[in-house]
């Protein structure tokens, strides 16, 4: 995130009346920005997605996103509520599209969350 000095600074033309209001919404977002725990991230366009990677090792496997556009970025996550969930390797075996995004891992049979941005 932004730094809240910087936002201010930003901000200071405004008349103080307006400003004051303006500088708290900016803070309370700032300091309360999250991911969250439901399929679309709390406070960004994220959207959660989880799946296994493919039972073969360096086998293509898919997530169906369903958005209708591509995405432009895929973060993995360590969900902690999910016993065996890692991080493994994942390699972009070809561009997403409008529905789906293709990955592989050399590791098999991983349980993976992942968020995507479109």
């Amino acid at each position: 995130m932004s730094s809240k000095g910087y936002v201010e600074s930003l901000l200071n033309a405004l008349d103080p009346k307006i400003k004051t209001p303006v500088v708290q919404a900016f803070h309370y977002v700032m300091d309360n920005w999250r991911i969250g725990d439901n399929n679309r991230a709390q406070n960004a366009q994220l959207y959660k997605f989880q799946t296994v990677t493919a039972t073969v090792a360096n086998d293509e496997f898919s997530i169906h996103h369903g958005q209708g556009e591509k995405p432009s970025k895929l973060i993995p996550i360590l969900d902690l509520n999910v016993v065996n969930s890692e991080i493994p390797r994942l390699i972009v075996s070809r561009a997403p599209d409008n529905q789906r995004i293709y990955l592989k891992s050399p590791t098999a049979s991983a349980t993976i969350t992942v968020l995507v941005e479109f």
